[in-house]
């Protein structure tokens, strides 16, 4: 196997630090004390490492000394030996830290060393098996490391990633995590772990496999992960399909808060969905059922808005009328009310069909739209006398359809707080219609 200019300056960087750890272990073992030399110094500045101390110890350093061999010939060379070794266990005590540091880039070196001349499979295929090793009590920081050496294998690593994800296995790792700009940071288990590495490796290869795993895929969490990882290709003919089908089959599992923070680009796909009819069945479906994701529910309300109009009032409404799903029906009605023109005459159904909460919320808005657009007719007018007073016609149709719900409902309302709050709101009304008045005078006179 060839090896780049870059990867041999790596290799004689880590043989140059190989030579500083021997050279520090032929320095403490050395049967007499040293001091420090500007050699050693060198050393130290060129590894990144402290130069190891040679604490000062009651030994007595005699010239022709007889080797520590020698000293077993007699007691008293026995008493020089115990001596000697006493010296060296405290040097080794003193400088245990750094030693030990030398050793772990020592091994790093040799370990680097082998991984270069290892082919990308049996790289990959070693470190899913030690990911197999890993567990809760394992950091992060080493898992996240391992991740990182299966993307730098490249392409060569999607098939053993693939075979593994394939045989439905998985290993726990941490209930701490999050997204950030649609990425991991932290993982769950190993699954998503090699997921995210797939995602990162990406190319032909890479977004293939993803493919492959998001297919038939039953696992909330992962599918929600796979179509947000997809988005980069959605325009691709099978990466539409897969998404697609994962879409409609995540409506049909169990939902779980995990997902909640990568579901949007799942929502965006059932948003898309031909014709729109089935679209908003789809998002109909999911804002019925899932309970655990209340802000994303308000997303797909939204989304529901943003559908044709036609199909986005009859959808509203239907949620509206709905007195089973709560706060939802609630944000329904008022995105309702906050339409004009063909919305309005859905607004009386609800009313007669809607939980008190959703007509207080109507009563509530009855207004805002009317508000909005009055002001815009004022800035207008200032630049355009014409552009005003056509903003001023579809104004006073508005403020009339609006007048005449609460007229309507005036009569009927039995509860003391909602008919204060429709006669507060028909009181706004009648003094838009008098702005209204002013300002169209004005501007028929200028």
């Amino acid at each position: 196997m060839r090896m780049s200019g870059a990867e041999k300056a790596g290799l004689f960087g880590g043989v140059l630090l190989a030579a500083a750890v021997v050279a520090s272990a032929v320095i403490l073992l050395r049967p007499e004390p040293s001091p420090i030399l500007p050699a050693d110094l060198d050393v130290a500045a060129a590894t990144g490492t402290a130069a190891i101390s040679t604490p000062e110890v009651d030994v007595v350093d005699r010239p022709g000394e007889p080797d520590p061999a020698g000293m077993r010939e007699t007691p008293e060379g026995e008493a020089d030996l115990h001596r000697e070794l006493s010296r060296l266990r405290k040097i080794i005590e003193a400088n245990g830290a750094e030693i030990d540091r030398l050793r772990s880039l020592l091994r790093k070196a040799e370990i680097a060393f082998e991984e270069k001349e290892k082919q990308p499979e049996v790289v990959a295929r070693e470190t899913i098996e030690e990911l197999q090793r890993c567990g809760p009590e394992t950091d992060a920081t080493q898992i996240e490391d391992l991740v990182q050496r299966l993307v730098e294998a490249g392409a060569p690593a999607v098939t053993e990633i693939q075979g593994y994800l394939d045989n439905g296995m998985d290993v726990k790792f941490t209930d701490t995590w999050t997204v950030l700009s649609g990425r991991l940071l932290g993982y769950p288990g190993l699954r998503l772990a090699l997921i995210d590495a797939l995602a990162q490796i990406g190319g032909i290869s890479g977004d293939s496999a993803l493919i492959t795993v998001l297919r038939g895929n039953e696992a909330p969490l992962e599918i929600c992960l796979l179509i947000a990882y997809l988005e980069r290709v959605r325009n691709v003919p099978a990466v539409q399909e897969a998404r697609r089908d994962a879409a409609m089959r995540y409506l049909d599992l169990e939902p779980h808060r995990q997902e909640r923070q990568v579901i949007i680009p799942l929502l965006g796909v059932l948003a898309e969905l031909q014709p729109p009819e089935e679209a908003a069945n789809a998002l109909l479906r999911f804002i019925r059922t899932d309970e655990r994701n209340p802000a994303q529910t308000v997303g797909a309300i939204h989304l529901l808005d943003e559908l044709p109009e036609a199909t986005a009032i009859a959808a509203l409404t239907a949620l509206a009328v709905d007195r089973n799903i709560g706060k939802k029906a609630e944000e329904a009605a008022e995105m309702l009310i906050m339409r004009d023109g063909a919305a309005l005459s859905s607004i009386p159904d609800v009313l007669a069909k809607g939980h008190s909460r959703v007509r207080s919320v109507i009563y509530r808005y009855l207004t805002r739209p009317v508000q909005a657009n009055l002001q815009e007719a004022k800035s207008r007018s200032v630049r355009s006398g014409l552009e005003a007073i056509t903003l001023l016609d579809d104004l006073d149709r508005s403020i009339a359809a609006r007048r005449a719900i609460a007229d309507e409902w005036r009569e009927k309302e039995r509860e003391t707080n909602l008919t204060n709050q429709l006669l507060s709101a028909r009181s706004r009304l009648n003094k838009l219609t008098e702005e209204s008045a002013a300002l169209r005078k004005r501007l028929t006179v200028e």
